[in-house]
Parts: C-alpha cells; structure tokens; sequence
C-alpha cells in the first residue's frame, strides 16, 4: 500500500495525484508502514502549502519513532532543533539524533549528531566525537561543503 502512495506521489506508472498518494500512504501508515508514515510526515512538515500540516507531521513522525524508525527519529531531531512544530530543545533533539544514528539511519544523521557535539547542543561540546561522526557521514556519502 505505502508502494501505491509513493508510486502517485512520484507519478511511476500512474498519472501523478498527491489526493490518492496521501490515501496509500494513510492507509499504509494504519497498518504500520513506517515509510509510509515518514512520507507523510515529510508532505505535511515541508512540501507545499497547501499541504503543509506540522501537527499531523509530526504525528506520524511520532509514530514512525516509536517503531523505532531511524529516519523519524533525524527528523524529530531536526524538529526540536529547529522548532518546528515543538518547542526548540537541543537536549530532545540530541536524544533523537543518538537514536537515529544507533539504529542507523545513515549519513545526514551522523552529520546532524556531529553539529550537537561541534556546537554544544544537548551536550558537552566534542570535537572528536564531531570530527568522527563527520568522517562517517563523509563515508557514507554526506558532502561537508568547507
């Protein structure tokens, strides 16, 4: 079901239609489907407006982390960083970040832990645990633009 709200999210192989992308991904999300939640909480925290719903994304992005889904748990801590939707908290966003990159979630989480330990956010600041993770991310296929 989450392949069908992709498929016409993107417009593979049926006419493009964000009405039933966000129908397959509900319905998916209701059964489960952790990508399905994560893309729809990316709809509703960044596209467009007039799809933009910041409570509902960060509904699913909730859902999504309590699965233990790595790619919710950079985006709430890119949520508590910035402010989107919750208050802003260095310290949840550090937690989720940590999270993120202990199950995995790859390079842009790596680099967001880095800048907590570069900048001090939510811990003491480590520029060898920063400098580390950026090595990572670097491995993993993040650009670091110097």
């Amino acid at each position: 079901m989450g392949d069908y709200g992709f498929c016409y999210d993107c417009g593979i192989g049926v006419k493009r239609s964000m009405r039933w992308a966000l129908y397959w991904y509900r319905k998916a999300a209701g059964r489960g489907v952790t990508a399905a939640m994560n893309n729809l909480a990316h709809i509703y925290l960044f596209r467009e407006e007039k799809y933009r719903n910041v409570q509902l994304g960060l509904m699913y992005a909730f859902m999504a982390a309590d699965y233990d889904d790595e790619q919710a748990q950079n985006l709430l801590g890119l949520c508590y960083e910035e402010g989107l939707g919750v208050l802003k908290d260095y310290k949840k966003a550090f937690h989720y970040f940590s999270l993120a990159v202990k199950n995995g979630a790859g390079a842009c989480a790596e680099h967001n832990l880095a800048r907590c330990f570069r900048k001090g956010r939510g811990t003491e600041i480590n520029l060898q645990a920063a400098d580390e993770l950026e090595s990572q991310a670097t491995e993993h296929g993040y650009y670091v633009k110097k």
